[in-house]
């Protein structure tokens, strides 16, 4: 249905193809199993749904501090390698999988 909407939108744009469609779901998907059968050969690679940023207990996330500035999260070894920054957000490893499936 959404295609064929695209398609009309497009036809109605006359030579100008200017709409498209994402699949952001499949290309995820694609993306975190090609990460997993990796990690299944390799042990020593990161879970690709662990974030590399979690805050200490269920209370804090990515970036909380005390009253201090102390932080109240921890980070993993190689940023790098992460497929998610924090619990919602892709790392920039992740979107770079995602976009190259």
């Amino acid at each position: 249905m959404l295609l064929k909407a695209v398609q009309e939108l497009n036809k109605e744009a006359a030579d100008k193809s200017v709409f498209m469609t994402l699949d952001l779901y499949n290309s995820f998907l694609s993306a975190i199993e090609t990460m997993q059968k990796k990690r299944a050969e390799k042990s020593t690679l990161m879970n690709p749904l662990q974030p590399c940023c979690e805050g200490n207990n269920l209370e804090d996330s990515c970036g909380s501090v005390d009253d201090e500035g102390s932080k109240k999260y921890s980070l993993c070894e190689n940023p790098k390698l992460s497929f998610f920054w924090d619990t919602l957000h892709p790392s920039q490893n992740g979107w770079f999988a995602v976009y190259t499936q």
